[in-house]
């Protein structure tokens, strides 16, 4: 299974004099590594690192392997959103893969059992979710699901909240999900290829898209005040 890191954003609302975005330290730890450190989780035989932005500090801070798991890296320009960041890896996967949005941060995750169900189920794709505020979701996603975990609709950003789980960006993922991006097309509101436009064109075309909580709470770092909320959870979890 491979591990696909997408980091290719600037990270401007930080207004850090960090190189890059995901360089940034959360309880004296780069954003990077939380999410490098999930590699062992699964497994991972490579490691696929989307880059843009100040790619040259990225790519210095990483090197050419992680703890013995090769590491390439694959430009994304310009930006146009997560699934188009995929997209531009697309020749370089081969097989499953987690994906990972290098700004996030999970705490306390359930790897091995998101991992579990996801081979047990034989899912194309399963999302994970972590309980939040109405206010959290309206900044990521919200997934309708069914008795089964299956999702029956995922909406982006969105204003009505179908229960109290967010969606992230971590999503365990068959190539069979690849099919589906040659038809998708940019949303008409926002000009990128999105992660919810992708689920849902997938659902559409048969495939099985599940949710899963996968772990205690979930942090997208893009302000400096979601640091000090990721490092004031971190330490009282301790």
């Amino acid at each position: 299974m491979q591990q696909i890191i997408l980091a290719a954003g600037k990270g401007t609302r930080l207004n850090m004099p960090v190189t890059n975005k995901c360089l940034v330290k959360v309880s004296e730890k780069a954003l990077i590594d939380y999410n490098l450190e999930l590699s062992h989780e699964i497994n991972a035989n490579e490691i696929l690192v989307i880059v843009g932005h100040n790619k040259d500090s990225l790519i210095n801070y990483i090197g050419s392997s992680y703890n013995g798991i090769p590491v390439k890296y694959i430009e994304q320009q310009p930006q146009l959103g997560i699934a188009h960041g995929i997209m531009q890896a697309i020749q370089n996967i081969n097989g499953s893969f987690l994906m990972c949005l290098s700004d996030e941060l999970l705490v306390r995750h359930q790897l091995s059992l998101f991992l579990k169900f996801f081979r047990e189920t034989e899912a194309d794709c399963v999302c994970g979710i972590v309980k939040d505020s109405d206010e959290n979701i309206a900044k990521a996603y919200t997934v309708e699901i069914n008795n089964q975990k299956l999702i029956t609709r995922i909406v982006e950003k969105p204003e009505y909240m179908f229960n109290q789980y967010k969606g992230t960006g971590y999503c365990l993922m068959r190539q069979t999900m690849l099919d589906v991006l040659p038809k998708l097309k940019k949303n008409a509101q926002r000009g990128e290829y999105e992660m919810g436009d992708w689920i849902r064109l997938a659902i559409n075309q048969g495939k099985k898209c599940y949710a899963f909580e996968i772990g205690e709470a979930d942090f997208n770092v893009n302000e400096q005040t979601d640091i000090y909320e990721a490092e004031n959870y971190i330490l009282s979890s301790q």
